[in-house]
C-alpha cells in the first residue's frame, strides 16, 4: 500500500471509531409522561412535572395542559391545544418558621421539617385569641398539588389541583381542631388553606372541602421579630 494511501487508510479507520462514540453521547429528544402526575377533567388533561429531555441528555421538568376540542355535532377536534412551562420547585413557597400573631390575637407556631422528597412541611400550631388549651394544628407543604405532596389525595377530592391559582399558593390542610380567626371562621379539620406570604405578613386563605373547591375567606397573620 502507498504510504499516503495508508495514512488516509489510519485517518479513515480513526474516524469510524469515533462515530459510534458522537453517536451514543446523544439522545433523542423525549417527552416521558409516564413519569408525570396526570389528571383528567371535562377537556382538559394535566400533567405535572413532565420529564423532557433534550438532545444532550439535560431534562427540564413542565407541567402541561391539552385541551381538547368538541364540535357541535359532538365530534372530538383531531387537533388539541398545547400549553407547557416550566415546573415549580418543589422548595418554592416555603414559609419561614417563627410565631404569627393575627389582628385577633391568634397565635400560630410555624415550625419546617425537610421531607424525603425534598420538599418542606410546614407545621402550625394556633391558640384562638392567644388563649392556653390544646393548640389547633394545620399543616402545608412545598411544590405542585402532585406526587409527592403529602395531602395529594384530599386536595385532589376538593378540586385544588384544577384551580387556575393553583400554583400561586402553597397547600395543606387544618389536621387538627376547629379555629375562628377574626372574621374567618371555619379552620376546620380536613378544610383546605391555601398559604402566602408578603414580607413578613402571612396570608392563610382557606377553601371549600368538595370540588369545585372555592375560596371562602382568609386571615392575615404578622411575623414577630
Amino acid at each position: 500500500m502507498h504510504l499516503s494511501h495508508y495514512h488516509l487508510f489510519a485517518v479513515i479507520m480513526f474516524l469510524s471509531t469515533l462515530i459510534p462514540s458522537v453517536a451514543l453521547g446523544q439522545a433523542n429528544p423525549r417527552i416521558m409522561l409516564e413519569k408525570s402526575q396526570s389528571h383528567a377533567l371535562d377537556n382538559k388533561v394535566r400533567a405535572f412535572r413532565v420529564p423532557v429531555t433534550n438532545s444532550t441528555g439535560v431534562v427540564t421538568y413542565y407541567d402541561v395542559t391539552v385541551t381538547l376540542g368538541v364540535g357541535t355535532t359532538g365530534v372530538v377536534s383531531p387537533t388539541a391545544a398545547v400549553t407547557a412551562t416550566r415546573s415549580l420547585s418543589v422548595t418554592t413557597g416555603v414559609i419561614p418558621p417563627g410565631t404569627y400573631v393575627a389582628t385577633d390575637g391568634t397565635r400560630c407556631v410555624v415550625t419546617n421539617f425537610t421531607l424525603t422528597n425534598g420538599r418542606i412541611q410546614s407545621f402550625f400550631s394556633c391558640n384562638d385569641n392567644g388563649a392556653g388549651g390544646a393548640p389547633h394544628q394545620l399543616s402545608i407543604a412545598t411544590g405542585l398539588v402532585s406526587a409527592g405532596h403529602p395531602f395529594l389525595t384530599d386536595l385532589i377530592e376538593a378540586g385544588i389541583h384544577v384551580r387556575p391559582d393553583v400554583n400561586t399558593y402553597t397547600w395543606g390542610l387544618t389536621t387538627n381542631g376547629a379555629l375562628n380567626i377574626g372574621t374567618c371562621n371555619g379552620f376546620s379539620t380536613g378544610y383546605p388553606i391555601g398559604a402566602k406570604t408578603n414580607g413578613n405578613q402571612l396570608i392563610l386563605s382557606l377553601f371549600y372541602q368538595s370540588a369545585p373547591s372555592g375560596f371562602y375567606c382568609s386571615a392575615t397573620f404578622t411575623k414577630l421579630p
